[in-house]
């Protein structure tokens, strides 16, 4: 009874807090205007900044009492799925009872989630939300990969776009239409310049002719750019980010 009470009475804590916040954003809301009206500008700015850094002290010990609330539920959260674990295990280890379906059902997920990588809050990371940044509670070297991996990510997309209009210029020839090609293999041959190759050995585009060999020579500079960009961006992940991450942890 006495937990339920002080469940209660931390309920309406927080109810009350919301129309608590609201109201002081009013009042400061008010004092500034007040200020403004009644002295000289110079004084106005004066009590104006001086108001600010109260402002933004009572801002900063929110945030800090928000961590702390999240911390709690974490933790609480925690909590609770080891226990729902260890009655699990208790029952497992007691020869002469045997655990219910559903006790076992819950424990597993609870083992799960106990095993799974949260936020602050305890719930699961977003799929789409998360950053890499968000990731360093993990570890330095676990954020750098993470974020490695989503700059060659949006690298690679940049690539696509880029050869988009080169891959469907090369659908679009007939070099291939007497070479029997089935399956998946059969696309991605199409898709190559040797589909856009005539039996003169050149290749066509609108209106244009050129050989072979120098359309080949275009598009092998066209990688070599392209793989060069890889590598200059690889390589500057390297002697920058990784030393400023790990400068930073230091």
């Amino acid at each position: 009874m006495a937990a339920d009470a002080g469940l209660e009475s931390e309920k309406r804590l927080l109810d009350n807090l919301e129309p608590l916040i609201a109201s002081t954003q009013e009042r400061y809301r008010n004092k500034a205007f007040s200020i403004v009206e009644s002295c000289d500008l110079k004084t106005a700015e004066e009590e104006v900044n001086d108001l600010l850094k109260i402002v933004d002290d009572a801002v900063l010990r929110l945030q800090k009492a928000a961590e702390a609330t999240l911390t709690l539920r974490r933790d609480l959260g925690q909590a609770t799925d080891r226990s729902l674990v260890l009655r699990a295990e208790t029952f497992a280890q007691n020869e002469a009872e045997e655990t219910p379906h559903e006790e076992l059902v819950v424990a597993a997920k609870a083992h799960l989630r106990q095993c799974l990588c949260h936020t602050e809050g305890g719930k699961p990371w977003p799929l789409v939300a998360t950053e890499a940044r968000d990731l360093g509670v993990y570890g330095t070297g676990i954020k750098l990969y993470f974020g490695l991996s989503f700059t060659l990510v949006k690298f690679l997309l940049f690539c696509a776009i880029i050869y988009a209009p080169v891959v469907s210029m090369n659908l679009s020839g007939s070099g291939l239409a007497d070479v029997v090609i089935t399956g998946e293999i059969g696309f991605l041959a199409k898709s190559t310049i040797a589909n856009l190759v005539s039996a003169t050995k050149t290749v066509n585009i609108g209106c244009y002719e050129f050989p072979a060999g120098d359309y080949g020579f275009i598009n092998g500079c066209f990688d070599a750019g392209m793989g060069a960009l890889l590598f200059m961006l690889t390589f500057y992940y390297q002697k920058k980010t990784v030393v400023a991450a790990v400068t930073e942890e230091t």
